[in-house]
């Protein structure tokens, strides 16, 4: 059985999208994105996204990590599935997106997508200098002097797996603020296990904390590890704050190429 895919990426963060229409859901999804998204034996990816039909918005978002777990949301991910579905399904210029907790609003502005994540959850404030907030999914931010020279493999994975944020851990990032109130990111995603280039919920959960302590005013710039060139990086993402700091992030999506899988490597579920 073919089945046709299509390869994003959202500032850096890739995904192999797929279309349920085509796809079976007696399929073991989570060991079908383990097989597909190894850039050694497959297509290669941060994830799989999955297209499905909605009974409460116009489409709805699964999405599955590399290791084959499966999160609430991913800020990039809904950038690329919209921007798939305006192309190849006609979707008009506003549309809503079902996520696994949320439906989120999501729209087209000129060349980019600008999804609107609602109000974070504050899970862990402290006095100290990591603090957590949900933005569809949990992100520790640690501010930094010296991101460029951050360990992020081995400094991330100590606070993904750190026992005060429970047995599910949280994303990792690390941020440093320029004199302009512009902010450079570099992530450590849980599901993938390592820095990605880029992180939409990321973004917006360092925006949303920075604009907290600082008094920084909306929209912020923000530059993900894909924009970062010699030293000057090329700000990729904006966070815009509503008066009830409601976070708007915008960005764009990148149609990178398509093609087919044949299913039948990959076993059904029991």
């Amino acid at each position: 059985m073919k089945v046709p895919f299509v390869k994003y990426s959202g500032a850096g963060n890739d995904f192999v999208l797929i279309d349920i229409c085509y796809l079976s859901l007696s399929y073991d999804l989570g060991a079908l994105a383990r097989s597909l998204c190894d850039r050694r034996g497959g297509i290669g990816a941060d994830g799989l996204l999955l297209l499905l039909e909605s009974k409460t918005a116009d489409f709805q978002m699964r999405i599955f990590n590399a290791d084959g777990s499966e999160p609430a949301m991913c800020g990039n991910g809904i950038r690329c599935l919209v921007d798939y579905v305006q192309r190849e399904k006609n979707a008009a210029d506003e549309i809503t997106i079902e996520t696994m907790h949320r439906i989120l609003r999501c729209r087209k502005l000129g060349d980019q997508i600008a999804v609107d994540l609602g109000a974070p959850s504050v899970l862990h404030w402290p006095s100290g200098s990591v603090y957590v907030v949900d933005t569809g999914v949990p992100h520790a931010v640690l501010f930094v002097e010296d991101l460029e020279n951050v360990d992020v493999a081995v400094e991330g994975k100590k606070v993904r797996f750190d026992p005060t944020f429970g047995p599910s851990g949280v994303n990792v990032n690390f941020a440093a603020i320029d004199a302009d109130g512009r902010i450079c990111v570099r992530t450590y995603e849980r599901g993938v296990e390592s820095e990605t280039l880029a992180c939409g919920t990321g973004a917006a959960a360092v925006a949303y904390v920075a604009a907290t302590l600082h008094n920084l005013p909306s929209p912020i710039p923000i530059a993900t590890r894909s924009s970062f060139s010699e030293g000057r990086p090329e700000f990729n993402a904006t966070i815009s704050f509503s008066i009830e700091r409601s976070i708007e992030m915008l960005g764009h999506a990148e149609k990178v190429f398509e093609g087919s899988i044949d299913l039948e490597e990959f076993e059904k579920s029991p």
